[in-house]
């Protein structure tokens, strides 16, 4: 199949008029022509972020609504989707992994590829909208108990008492720790940074 008048939108080469031609899945060649286009060919939008939508809650949410919650990203360009959970229990953080899980494990293919875990390991003083009440520090016990396969990122504030305990467990897991929710110094994140901690959610500017 061949695609003519595409403005390729390529995060190397920049922006282009090509006809792209195609092949089964993949993308055979793309011939640089120039002049206008009538459609767009681009990557698909990565959303680590994202708490749920149409009424959809991460934390609430079953198969059904994770799959209405999917096609809806699909929809609008999205190609990979982490549901993120908001401060919780462990019980709640488990259950939101385990429905996770097996959601994608029923499919071939889907755009779901796991779990980000904003909290519950993170400031009081930064919570945002975070329920204060399970907010707390993390244990060795708990991430043990908490993180699986499906956990792809856990957002936590470094100056939290039993961060250094258990960053070394999480990053063994090859699970991304994110710096949010924070009042960290500089040299409570930089120190982070070395031992592993490589994102940032909500980076503060003030």
């Amino acid at each position: 199949m061949e695609l003519e008048r595409i403005l390729v939108v390529d995060p190397i080469d920049g922006e282009y008029t090509a006809d792209v031609r195609i092949s089964g899945s993949k993308i055979e060649s793309i011939k640089k022509t120039g002049g206008d286009f009538r459609s767009i060919a681009m990557p698909g939008f990565v959303d680590t972020h994202s708490h749920g939508a149409l009424g959809i809650n991460c934390m609430t949410m079953n198969h059904e609504g994770l799959e209405k919650w999917e096609e809806f990203a699909q929809s609008h360009g999205v190609t990979y989707l982490l549901p993120t959970t908001v401060s919780a229990s462990e019980e709640g953080m488990k259950r939101v992994a385990d429905l996770v899980s097996k959601y994608i494990s029923d499919r071939s293919r889907t755009v779901v590829h796991g779990v980000h875990f904003e909290g519950p390991y993170i400031n009081p003083k930064k919570k945002g909208a975070q329920n204060p009440e399970a907010i707390r520090q993390p244990t060795l016990s708990e991430i043990n108990s908490v993180l699986s396969d499906v956990v792809m990122i856990i957002t936590m504030a470094p100056e939290v008492g039993g961060f250094l305990e258990v960053l070394p467990e999480i990053i063994k897991r090859e699970i991304a720790v994110s710096i949010g929710h924070t009042d960290a110094t500089y040299n409570q994140i930089k120190a982070a940074y070395k031992l592993g901690a490589r994102r940032m959610t909500h980076f503060p500017t003030v």
